[in-house]
């Protein structure tokens, strides 16, 4: 907070990059969770896909940040 005390616009651009980051990184932990233990092939495709889809989302957001 106190290094961010100078930069209004960065503060804020930060915490709607969070906004968006920490659901992904939420359904990311879901996926892989349900991926440690036995799922049908079905589940594991849709699980995987999910995973991989929430890493999108995460590298774009994080790509802003620079």
């Amino acid at each position: 907070q106190v290094l961010m005390e100078n930069y209004p616009v960065e503060k804020l651009s930060i915490a709607v990059r969070e906004k968006i980051i920490l659901p992904l990184v939420l359904i990311q932990h879901f996926a892989l969770e349900k991926l440690q233990h036995p799922v049908t092939e079905e589940e594991q495709q849709a699980y995987e896909k999910l995973a991989i889809r929430t890493v999108y989302g995460i590298v774009n957001a994080g790509r802003n940040l620079a």
